[in-house]
């Protein structure tokens, strides 16, 4: 099986959740074929980049998918969606302040309201 790539992030969004918050993510595979969309943290991936990193009052996600093993046909976009949710313990956010998402080609940053 492939290893995870990342994919553009469509949508996100922070809920409340018992005893912390829920990350939900919508992203659309460049082809059809894509599958198991994940949020993972950067510095957890083993080709992750040495950098300075987010500010300490932001946390860091990057959407990736596992990659269809051959050729896949043209979808449209509705046929390419993949969503993928992270639950963030209250205990590991008390002073994050926002949420950066990275896919392929874009960055977002969302609010975490307390």
């Amino acid at each position: 099986m492939p290893d995870p790539v990342p994919i553009d992030v469509a949508s996100a969004r922070v809920e409340p959740a018992l005893n912390g918050y829920i990350i939900l993510v919508e992203g659309i595979a460049p082809t059809a074929g894509y599958n198991t969309a994940l949020l993972m943290r950067p510095d957890s991936l083993p080709d992750a980049p040495q950098s300075d990193g987010p500010p300490p009052e932001t946390i860091d996600f990057q959407l990736l998918a596992v990659p269809p093993i051959g050729p896949a046909p043209p979808e449209p976009a509705a046929a390419r969606v993949l969503r993928a949710g992270y639950f963030l313990p209250e205990d590991h956010v008390r002073r994050i302040r926002s949420i950066r998402l990275r896919g392929a080609t874009s960055v977002q940053t969302l609010p975490l309201e307390k």
